[in-house]
């Protein structure tokens, strides 16, 4: 457990930089996934969609 201020901080800011990079991580990957099925499929369409 943190006892010093400074520790008490960096446990908060990795508690909060934890959940972002799942949620980044989560995002990514569905995209890579999109991407690869549309490119098994031959969808030009799906890629080129911003």
């Amino acid at each position: 457990m943190a006892n010093t201020p400074q520790s008490k901080k960096r446990a908060r800011q990795t508690l909060r930089s934890t959940e972002v990079n799942k949620a980044r991580r989560s995002r990514i990957r569905t995209f890579v996934r999109k991407v690869e099925e549309a490119i098994a499929a031959g969808n030009a369409r799906v890629l080129a969609k911003p």
